[in-house]
Formats: C-alpha cells, structure tokens, sequence
C-alpha cells in the first residue's frame, strides 16, 4: 500500500511534539528491573572463584610461568570448561581487571535478558512478567552450602555464563525451538557441566512431559 504524501497542514504543523512522561511510561518497567539489578547485583571485582578464572586464563597466556604453579599441578576446574580458551584472549588483550568487568557486564545483559524472555513466554500477562522479573532481580538468591554462592553472581565465573545460556535455552524449549535448546543447553555444558547437566535434565522432563514417547529414546540413549 503506498503511502499518503503530507498534506499542507502536517508539514506547517512539523513533527509531534516528543511527550517526555509517556515515554517515561513505558520504559518505567524496564527501568525498573534493571535498576533493581544493578542494586542488588554490583560488580565485586575479581574476587572468590573469579581469582580461580583469571589465573587460569594467565596460564592459557603464559603457560611456561603458570604450569609449575601448585594449583595446576594435578589439574583444575579449567579441565571442565571451555571458557578459559574465550576468556584469555580477552585478558590478554583487555587486561584482568577491564576483561573481568566486561565478562560480568555481557554476563548479566544474557542472564537478565534470558529471564525477561522466559518470563514474558511463561506469565499470563506482561505486568505479571514485570512483577517477577522484579522480584527475581530483587531478591537475594543464595543457595550452597553456607550460602557461598548466588544466581546473577557479581564477580566473573563460568557458573554465570552457564546461567545464561540456561535461561535462553529454556525460553527455546518453552517455544518448541528444540535445535536452539539444544544447541544452548550445549553452550551452557561446555561453560559448566553442572549446570548443564540440570538443563538438559530439565528439557528431557518438558519433553517427557509433552510426549511420552521420549521416555523410549532416553532409555535407548542410555
């Protein structure tokens, strides 16, 4: 359909003016998630097992300096995760602490992003999937033993990518996308395998739950 030409009076009265509070308006909930993201989830720096990720990238960098080192004498959690091959060119380029800031920031943008997915799919409304994502951004979220660890970590681990990955692999499955959950489940074991592993758990049972023909293929899996 071919568009209507101004007519004489639009092109006196020139562009609608720009209304500020309606804008507001509708980014008020984005705003305020993020805001309650960036309140209860700030950047620690390289601290707890974030130390552990950039001396194993300084060893991918320098591994004639780090292989000696006790801590990789008889291997460590770099065996189980690919990140280290991604994470290292970026320290040697960025440096540790600049490299560290950027892996939290891309970090939290897929976590973040993966729960506003999954919770606008799954919630009955979208002020209900504002509400929860609020919530989820808001609320502490330990779990471990002594509650040492937390969802949304602040400092850069593979467990935080992994969640990520985790997140947007379930929005896949929730869309019956099977290929890009599978292939994000995939993302999400080679940061992580733990976490992975509880993805990969959790896609079966949607699926068995959905078809209980899965159950034949998983027992043939094994």
């Amino acid at each position: 359909m071919k568009k209507r030409p101004p007519d004489a009076a639009e092109v006196l009265e020139g562009p609608a003016d720009f209304d500020i509070m309606e804008t507001l308006r509708r980014a008020s909930p984005v705003l305020l998630v993020v805001g309650l993201w960036l309140a209860f989830h700030p950047y620690d720096g390289i601290v707890h097992d974030s130390r552990l990720y950039v001396a194993q990238a300084m060893r991918a960098l320098h591994p004639v300096i780090f292989d000696k080192d006790f801590f990789f004498a008889f291997g460590s959690q770099d065996d189980y995760t690919l990140l280290s091959k991604v994470f290292a060119p970026l320290v040697g380029i960025l440096g540790p602490t600049v490299a560290t800031m950027a892996g939290v920031a891309l970090s939290h943008v897929l976590w973040l992003s993966g729960a506003a997915a999954l919770a606008l799919r799954l919630a009955p409304d979208r002020k209900s999937a504002v509400i929860g994502l609020a919530i989820v951004a808001g609320m502490p979220a330990f779990y471990g033993g002594w509650f040492i660890f937390s969802l949304g970590e602040g400092f850069f681990t593979s467990r935080l990518l992994a969640e990520g990955f985790a997140l947007w692999a379930l929005w896949a499955l929730t869309g019956q996308r099977l290929t890009l959950a599978a292939g994000l489940a995939v993302l999400c074991t080679l940061s992580h395998p733990l976490v992975g592993l509880t993805v990969l758990a959790v896609c079966f049972a949607f699926l068995v739950l959905r078809d209980r023909r899965w159950i034949a293929l998983g027992i043939a899996g094994t």
